[in-house]
């Protein structure tokens, strides 16, 4: 029975949206990481100047976002918001997530 329940909770994951302050992305990242949440946040390498050199460093894909992959109750959407650098989860309100498609962060993740 316990295998049902755990089937039925991976079947109700969806990837939520989660909207962070500037440069706070790992923040939160690290943040429900370390809560046991699954959390993806897409990087990118892209060219930077610091006292005139020129160097390559890793950055966040969308600055300010970052994306949840959790079948969301009333108690785990509170935890979320309890994260330090957040802004909100996009959405209207908890039972009302704004929703990514698999395919789109399969998408994101093959890049």
């Amino acid at each position: 029975m316990p295998e049902m329940v755990a089937e039925v909770a991976e079947a109700t994951k969806r990837w939520s949206v989660l909207w962070t302050h500037s440069n706070c992305e790992q923040l939160v990242h690290d943040q429900l990481g370390a809560k046991g949440f699954e959390v993806f946040l897409p990087t990118i390498e892209a060219w930077s100047r610091r006292g005139g050199v020129p160097r390559l460093s890793r950055g966040p894909m969308f600055a300010g976002y970052l994306f949840l992959h959790h079948a969301m109750s009333k108690a785990s959407y509170l935890e979320v918001q309890k994260s330090r650098g957040l802004v909100r989860v996009l959405g209207e309100r908890w039972d009302r997530l704004a929703v990514v498609p698999d395919s789109d962060i399969e998408a994101i993740q093959r890049l």
